[in-house]
């Protein structure tokens, strides 16, 4: 998944020009969610979960952005922190992360069973 996009914006501040530019791309490449669902079915009970399990994957995002706030170039914080700590914090929490999502999902098929 590629987005591109350009942005400029200048205003005044208390007499003073404040301005901001942004443009590049940041690209995500290979989102992978694979789950598992078991489910009883009982005529008076109805459908219930019995159990899901999720394993969401990410193999790895790059950026080339250009971002400009009040004069001050912030690309290199910008891509090291969407390409480097982003992904490596999804990879360092991969167990936690895929937790959440089996609550939450388990929360919205619940909801709508």
């Amino acid at each position: 998944m590629l987005m591109r996009s350009d942005a400029n914006a200048d205003a005044v501040f208390f007499s003073s020009d404040r301005d901001f530019s942004a443009s590049g791309s940041i690209n995500v490449e290979r989102i992978r969610v694979v789950g598992e669902v078991r489910v009883s079915i009982g005529v008076i009970s109805g459908i219930s979960v019995r159990s899901l399990t999720i394993s969401f994957t990410l193999n790895d995002i790059t950026s080339d952005a250009n971002l400009v706030v009040f004069g001050k170039d912030y690309s290199d914080d910008f891509n090291n922190f969407v390409g480097g700590v982003v992904p490596d914090t999804i990879k360092a929490h991969y167990k936690e992360i895929n937790e959440l999502l089996e609550i939450v999902l388990l929360e919205v098929i619940n909801d709508n069973l």
